[in-house]
């Protein structure tokens, strides 16, 4: 079993009352020939009160990764609880970096002007090759322009769809749909579309955007620069 940890913050560690893991679990527990006073020592951490499910996920687990070198080291720290006998940089907290599959992750658009570009050919077998990727700078400024506005269009296109649809799932006026749509126009992508396309769980800290008013207020104020929000 492998356990992958993915955040330093505290909520994305999930930590529950031992009286609600004895309600929820309690018969499960008697059905696996599993004492509750077992299960709950898998999840406890000296100087915590509750059910620790990281260190339930470390003690069942015989291999664990962070996402990264540095949230490695990071994660290392955050765990020395479970090992208080070892340093951290010690513990058996290993790292595998996040990696995407670009054919997937990249639009078509892109595959097909990296295709086109000069000396391009075969970039997909050269990822990871920094040097390599210094002739994307050989596609002419318009090209790439013109294909990132075109990908931009189309997400427009969908969240003006998605949009609709929700509103009128929630049977809200017409008036109200044109002020949230006023500038997602897909016939206009020079609008600065600003996006936040995460889980809205709390440690994903959606509100940094209100954290200096003085700086939104002076992106969003200015009747020249409109600027359009994207949560999703």
């Amino acid at each position: 079993l492998v356990f992958t940890t993915h955040t330093g913050v505290r909520a994305g560690h999930d930590h529950f009352t031992e009286d609600m893991i004895r309600d929820y679990f309690g018969n499960c527990a008697k059905e696996s020939g599993c004492d509750v006073e077992s299960l709950l020592s898998l999840g406890r951490v000296e100087g915590q009160q509750e059910f620790n499910m990281t260190a339930l996920a470390l003690r069942g687990s015989s291999y664990h990764n962070a996402v990264s070198r540095i949230h490695g080291e990071v994660s290392s720290k955050i765990c020395q609880d479970i090992w208080p006998q070892i340093d951290p940089g010690d513990n058996p907290v290993d790292y595998v970096t996040n990696g995407i599959h670009v054919p997937s992750f990249l639009s078509e658009l892109w595959r097909d002007i990296f295709d086109r570009a000069p000396a391009r050919g075969g970039w997909s077998q050269n990822l990871t090759d920094a040097g390599y990727w210094q002739g994307v700078h050989s596609i002419p400024d318009h090209q790439f322009w013109s294909t990132r506005q075109s990908i931009k269009t189309q997400m427009l296109h969908l969240v003006r769809d998605r949009i609709r649809q929700q509103h009128a799932r929630n049977h809200g006026s017409e008036a109200h749909l044109d002020r949230l749509l006023k500038l997602a126009d897909p016939d206009d992508p020079n609008v600065l579309t600003i996006g936040f396309g995460r889980r809205f769980a709390t440690y994903k800290r959606a509100t940094l955007l209100f954290q200096n008013l003085d700086w939104l207020r002076q992106i969003v104020a200015d009747p020249a620069r409109p600027v359009v929000f994207i949560f999703a």
